[in-house]
């Protein structure tokens, strides 16, 4: 019996420390998946469209377009990602970050963020994006 108890503890802990992180903004979440999917998929003319309007003053739409791409060809494809932390950034409820911790074919184990802003218009848009190698002693939850 002790034993049994021992063994539903340890699936019961095992279970709660694997568990996805909460999504308190599903608006803002469906957003940053939304994006990924768009840039998992090549489709980089429809992600940087998808960039919030303070992004989009940065750089035209053709060189995000070919960074994206020259970008691509170095990382590689995506293999793995799994969301790490969903929080407002900065506690301002109208941005929000993901990171994932993510493996691309050909850099193999990296940290990913996506940012994204709630515009003026109502619309989330995403605000950045960073791709870093990841450390293996040090989590992908990325400070503020």
């Amino acid at each position: 019996m002790r034993s049994a108890l021992l063994s539903i503890g340890l699936l019961a802990a095992l279970g709660a420390a694997a568990a996805d992180p909460e999504i308190k903004d599903p608006k803002a979440y469906a957003a940053v998946t939304g994006w990924l999917a768009l840039w998992d998929a090549d489709r980089f003319e429809e992600a940087a469209e998808a960039r919030s309007e303070l992004m989009r003053g940065t750089a035209p739409k053709e060189k995000v377009v070919a960074a994206a791409r020259n970008h691509r060809q170095q990382v590689g494809r995506l293999e793995q990602r799994k969301l790490v932390q969903f929080k407002p950034l900065g506690g301002d409820p109208r941005t929000w970050q993901a990171d994932y911790d993510s493996v691309y074919s050909k850099q193999g184990a990296q940290c990913e963020r996506v940012s994204v802003h709630h515009e003026d218009d109502g619309a989330w848009r995403v605000l950045t994006w960073m791709l870093q190698p990841k450390n293996a002693e040090k989590s992908c939850a990325f400070s503020q």
